[in-house]
């Protein structure tokens, strides 16, 4: 008659030998569905081409953090516009907001020389009430505009220069303009009697802008893109005043 032990051990063979290996008893209070052995190998889930295709879109996010956007204009600032007074300029860096033209009366009531905005780095506009509220403080105060030869100005920006009494470019600055999009519609594409378009058309006749500067402004790059104007298109569509 066998013992309890021997009939263990003749299980435990025929087991090994159909490929069988019997649960052990749990010692351990880790969940063992959860528990990953340092020493585990865990494949990429995504396929070969998958992660080519991520890696190229890092990369191509990466040039354009990089300065693509031309000489000096380094990594553009998101952050809330600010001023550096030196003499009788204030440089300005940074986007438009609703913080701008309070930041612009403090600039102001504390130097009285400042005659002259340098757009050292303009990002663009938070808004379309946010940029007419800080364009008209240059208006107010008789302010001139300047853009240096490492500047660079947005399409949301444009305006804001545009505002300056005395407008100048130095060479190799580089202002840009491209269709506006209000999070629904995109200029270019509402028709030419749509009353999206009236408000700024009236901003440019206010400031001795033609009409066709707007017009040329929403088309002349591809939607979501933008075009950096030349010499002798600032100088066509009166953008520089010297």
């Amino acid at each position: 008659m066998h013992s309890d032990s021997d009939i263990r051990v003749a299980r435990v063979g025929l087991s090994v030998r159909l490929g069988y290996i019997p649960p052990r008893r749990k010692h351990m209070t880790i969940n063992q569905e959860s528990f990953v052995p340092p020493y585990a190998v865990i494949r990429p889930s995504l396929s070969l081409p998958c992660r080519r295709a991520m890696l190229t879109l890092c990369t191509l996010t990466a040039l354009l953090l990089s300065g693509c956007m031309g000489s000096g204009s380094g990594l553009l600032n998101d952050d809330s516009a600010t001023f550096t007074v030196h003499g009788e300029t204030a440089e300005m860096r940074g986007m438009i907001d609703r913080d701008t033209s309070s930041a612009l009366l403090d600039i102001m009531s504390e130097n009285f020389d400042v005659h002259e905005i340098s757009l050292v780095q303009a990002t663009g506009s938070s808004g379309y009430r946010e940029m007419r509220e800080a364009s008209r403080m240059l208006s107010e105060y008789h302010l001139a505009t300047h853009v240096p030869a490492n500047g660079f100005v947005s399409p949301g920006a444009i305006d804001f220069f545009i505002a300056g009494w005395k407008r100048t470019v130095e060479e190799g600055a580089q202002l840009a303009v491209g269709s506006w999009f209000d999070g629904a519609h995109y200029g270019v594409d509402l028709p030419r009697h749509n009353s999206l378009h009236f408000g700024y058309l009236k901003w440019y006749r206010e400031h001795g802008i033609p009409e066709d500067f707007y017009w040329f402004s929403l088309t002349a790059a591809p939607k979501g893109q933008q075009h950096i104007l030349t010499r002798d298109e600032m100088l066509r569509f009166n953008i520089i005043t010297e």
